[in-house]
């Protein structure tokens, strides 16, 4: 079984910004414990490029 996680941080709103920065403790956690992390911070948050992820990686969970 895979040891990825994946996070989406999407900030472009400002009442979104919460969640970005709140998430930071679970990227830095889940780096403390070696799992490896999928950070779909910013720009990165698209349907696009979250499917590849998936398909590409397979993470064992996601955090939106």
């Amino acid at each position: 079984m895979s040891k990825t996680i994946l996070i989406t941080r999407p900030n472009h709103e400002e009442k979104l910004n919460f969640l970005f920065f709140w998430t930071q403790e679970v990227v830095d956690l889940a780096n403390k414990k070696k799992f490896g992390v999928l950070d779909l911070k910013a720009g990165k948050s698209t349907k696009k490029i979250f499917d590849s992820y998936i398909k590409k990686e397979q993470p064992f969970t996601c955090v939106f």
